[in-house]
């Protein structure tokens, strides 16, 4: 959460959103992008904290014979006053 009716969001396509609702309807403002199969975020302070969990390689058949690029990675993503509150 970032307030009220804000919050942080990553997505599977490699994204970290800001997402504003308003009502029935909301806005996602994107932060930073090409994060490799993000997981989760976390905020502390005025800072993102972005997981890669490349899940793909459990659950994608096809990629069962491959493994991870190691090491996972946690991003620092620092956040401006307007996408930390």
């Amino acid at each position: 959460m970032l307030g009220e009716n804000s919050f942080l969001l990553v997505e599977g396509s490699g994204s970290l959103d800001r997402v504003d609702v308003n009502g029935d309807a909301f806005a996602a403002a994107p932060i930073r992008g090409w994060f490799r199969e993000p997981t989760s975020v976390t905020r502390v302070g005025s800072t993102a904290w972005v997981s890669e969990g490349q899940l793909s390689f459990f659950f994608d058949g096809s990629r069962k014979s491959q493994s991870p690029t190691l090491p996972f990675r946690v991003y620092a993503v620092p956040l401006n006053k307007g996408q930390s509150q």
